[in-house]
């Protein structure tokens, strides 16, 4: 197997609880990092102490660490520290999980063997403890939210990938787009994503967890009653126009680096692309239409997503409910 130059790359704001078992599960891999970029963003605990009293001692040969003199934002502070990253292949590390010991060599095996140039592993849901509740992420998402996987698993501290590639779309990200959906969704639309069906890390669910509020992300049970529970409990208006935006700037970052694109992703098609895009598109106007209009509308639309075909994976009962629910 080819040796590459490993980067992990990680960001902290207060994470003075946690961080030093992050740190130590970075320490015990098998395959070390050769460079772990560290940016904490203005922390008022004691992270940053902990920070530089563990680079004096940790066996990673490059440690560079960077201290925002204000509060950027998780997506502005992770955009920035990607961009300090030299690696052939880049980890993105949160500051309260816990990695296995194998996560960078079987990640590392894994895309040496493949043509994606980002890969998402499963997860194992644990308390604020580390005490793991034998709930994997990648089930969640399958069983009990019936989704697509490749396209929904987009958790930025179980994404690695091509170092050249991640920070070519990470600096293209100027809109308030989530750092990790964004590599995750155009890795997807782009057709260089790939799902490593293997658990390599604890992924700590506690009350200061920026996706907090998150079903999906909740330390819950497994049963689909608990879980059906909590998605009602946290149900909100859905921000169609956010959603659509979004899609809107994958498809224009798409357009304008078309050749770029066709040279260096071995499996992208430009027409496949930008149809999956159009069809989502048109999937959420029409969404965003039952919303906002009236019941005979209502009924009119719902009639026409449910007889489209190619809307079958994407729109089923709950999302008609969930749109009507909301009006």
């Amino acid at each position: 197997m080819e040796k590459h130059k490993i980067t992990v790359v990680m960001t902290t704001y207060n994470g003075e609880r946690y961080i030093r078992e992050q740190l130590e599960s970075l320490e015990l891999q098998e395959r070390l990092p050769d460079e772990i970029i560290i940016s904490d963003d203005n922390s008022t605990d004691d992270s940053w102490r902990i920070i530089e009293e563990w680079k004096k001692s940790t066996k990673v040969k490059t440690v560079k660490l960077f201290k925002n003199p204000n509060i950027s934002g998780c997506n502005s502070n992770f955009t920035f520290a990607i961009s300090k990253s030299t690696g052939d292949l880049v980890f993105l590390c949160d500051q309260d999980d816990y990695w296995y010991k194998n996560k960078i060599s079987i990640t590392e095996s894994y895309l040496s063997s493949s043509s994606a140039l980002v890969c998402v592993h499963d997860l194992m849901y644990c308390d604020d403890n580390l005490k793991e509740t034998g709930v994997k992420k990648i089930d969640r998402i399958r069983e009990l939210f019936k989704q697509d996987v490749l396209k929904y698993h987009v958790t930025g501290m179980a994404t690695a990938g091509d170092g050249d590639f991640i920070r070519s779309i990470a600096k293209a990200n100027i809109a308030l787009y989530a750092y990790d959906n964004w590599i995750n969704d155009l890795s997807y639309y782009l057709n260089a994503k790939s799902i490593i069906n293997v658990v390599l890390a604890s992924y700590r669910r506690h009350s200061s967890n920026v996706t907090v509020y998150s079903v999906l992300n909740s330390n819950v049970s497994a049963s689909r009653f608990s879980t059906f529970i909590n998605k009602i409990k946290s149900m909100s208006v859905f921000d169609y126009d956010a959603y659509i935006d979004s899609r809107y700037q994958i498809r224009s970052y798409i357009e304008e680096n078309r050749l770029m694109l066709e040279t260096e992703i071995l499996d992208f098609d430009f027409d496949t692309s930008l149809s999956k895009i159009n069809d989502e598109l048109e999937l959420f106007k029409i969404r965003k239409s039952i919303n906002n209009n009236g019941f005979i509308c209502f009924l009119k639309l719902s009639f026409i997503l449910f007889a489209n075909k190619k809307f079958k994976d994407e729109f089923r009962l709950k999302h008609l409910l969930r749109d009507f629910w909301f009006k």
